[in-house]
């Protein structure tokens, strides 16, 4: 991914010098997060089958930060298990795994875990006991070259259900700064026709740091495709960042 400061002349914007932003994740392994004292704190859970916990804050975040990505927001409050998986038409990407976040301001729940088939994630292990309802977390799919987006279950059961496509996709992003405009499009180098590569307007102004901004995509390249999302800030004007997306089998 990549982080570019954008012009506005006009009614257009324009790219000026891109500069370097930090690179796509590669095999799942837990990460290099400082846990929390006691059981909640981040760590191997489940016989190695996913790292879950809290952690403390480190200084610094991405400027554009995307924090979910689902065929749908999850409405139920809480549920027994979570179920997350990647569509079959991805599974066999390398190093295909699954990154989940909290969406709550200072809440630093994290869990890491491979996707290569589904996996079913207890609630009662840290999601309950930290108070976090399920809409109340991100779900980002990552392989060693694309962004995945998953679709995430609330369920009772501790089995895997069937995986249907939606055909749209629910985005969550973060910014570090107050902005007043939001931005997204698929890249022009997409196989799109010219009216699905437009500019979107996310709906809302004054959007504040830290706090997670929601918009649904309905249109869905068939093929791995850029999303760039344009924010303008209050600070630096407009600022834009991108992700190489595999949205195949949604």
């Amino acid at each position: 991914m990549r982080i570019v400061r954008l012009a506005l002349v006009l009614p257009l914007i324009v790219f000026v010098l891109p500069c370097e932003g930090p690179s796509l994740a590669s095999d799942w392994k837990c990460a290099g997060v400082s846990p929390i004292p006691g059981p909640l704190g981040y760590q191997v859970r489940q016989g190695g089958v996913r790292c879950e916990g809290l952690f403390e804050p480190a200084v610094g975040a991405s400027r554009v930060a995307l924090m979910s990505l689902t065929d749908a927001p999850l409405s139920q409050r809480s549920a027994r298990f979570l179920q997350i998986a990647a569509s079959p038409s991805v599974a066999t990407e390398p190093g295909l795994h699954v990154v989940v976040l909290s969406l709550v301001p200072d809440t630093f729940y994290r869990l890491d875990a491979p996707i290569d088939k589904p996996v079913i994630v207890p609630t009662a292990d840290v999601i309950e006991p930290a108070a976090l309802d399920l809409p109340q977390l991100g779900f980002v799919g990552y392989s060693q070259r694309y962004v995945v987006p998953v679709h995430v279950r609330a369920a009772d059961g501790g089995q895997p259900s069937n995986i249907v496509p939606s055909g749209t996709l629910s985005a969550s992003v973060t910014i570090s700064t107050f902005a007043t405009d939001i931005l997204w499009r698929w890249k022009r180098s997409c196989p799109l026709d010219a009216a699905e590569q437009k500019w979107n307007k996310v709906r809302g102004a004054d959007f504040a740091p830290n706090s997670p901004i929601s918009f649904e995509i309905r249109v869905l390249p068939k093929t791995p495709c850029p999303l760039e999302i344009a924010v303008k800030t209050t600070a630096d004007g407009w600022i834009s960042q991108e992700w190489p997306v595999n949205a195949a089998g949604f």
